[in-house]
């Protein structure tokens, strides 16, 4: 049987991803209410990135090295994906643009990937983007479903009109658009 469409609220299942009565709980907000939770996430996001930095440089220092100065864009760049990748590309002597809704030190230009204005000029001048910004399950219930096809689905297409044909874009994707008791 097909699934109806999600609508604004599902009752209580029983599945923390979708009750409405939750708190917030996505990463921006867990990190500002938890000192220790924002160090830990903070480490294992810099480990990530140097261990990333280490791998490419061992496996493929050519390809490393030719990545030095070129000028990258991430979206999502304060997002637990978003902001590892920023730090690895730095590393790797990236010039980085990082665009996001919320303030972080991995983020130049605060603004909505559903805005295409916004996404182009963030990739002005970019050699390839990384496209981590999205709504996902612990937004579930704090966000009305325009917003997961806003940011999700014509946030996407913002990203993918303005590379066009000549910048490689790398695109992470989500089940946000999918999330309900149906497909659970």
């Amino acid at each position: 049987a097909a699934c109806a469409p999600a609508e604004n609220k599902e009752p209580n299942t029983g599945d923390r991803e979708l009750d409405m009565d939750r708190p917030r709980a996505d990463l921006h907000f867990l990190r500002r209410e938890d000192q220790m939770l924002d160090k830990l996430a903070d480490h294992i996001q810099r480990h990530a990135a140097t261990t990333a930095v280490a791998m490419q440089r061992a496996e493929d220092s050519d390809r490393a090295k030719s990545l030095r100065g070129q000028r990258i864009c991430v979206t999502g760049a304060a997002g637990y994906l978003g902001r590892a990748l920023v730090l690895a590309l730095r590393e790797l002597g990236c010039d980085v643009v990082g665009l996001d809704l919320v303030q972080g030190d991995t983020v130049q230009l605060i603004g909505n990937v559903a805005d295409a204005r916004t996404v182009r000029m963030a990739m002005n001048s970019c050699t390839g983007v990384f496209h981590t910004a999205a709504l996902h399950a612990p937004h579930a219930t704090h966000h009305h479903r325009t917003e997961y096809v806003l940011t999700n689905v014509q946030g996407t297409q913002n990203v993918l009109d303005a590379a066009g044909a000549s910048i490689p874009v790398v695109h992470t994707s989500t089940t946000s658009l999918t999330i309900s008791r149906c497909v659970k």
